[in-house]
């Protein structure tokens, strides 16, 4: 929440949290021996790309609430 709270925040860092998030759940996969493991890798490539939807859906209506905010000065 508090990358959300800073001005850059137009979705870069939150993008770069998701990769890397993602990377790291590619790493366990290919390093696990085991059935139960690689299904709970699967389980977190499920929740991620909720939590890239998620991100996407916040940062389009930042986008589009900023938008507005700079219509209604006009």
């Amino acid at each position: 929440m508090e990358v959300l709270a800073t001005q850059e925040a137009n979705g870069k860092k939150l993008n770069f949290i998701s990769q890397e998030i993602g990377r790291e759940i590619n790493t366990i996969g290919s390093k696990a021996n085991d059935s139960t493991i690689q299904r709970f890798v699967v389980q977190m490539k499920d929740e991620l790309e909720k939590i890239k939807e998620q991100t996407m859906n916040v940062i389009q209506k930042r986008c589009s609430g900023m938008v507005a905010a700079s219509e209604i000065n006009r």
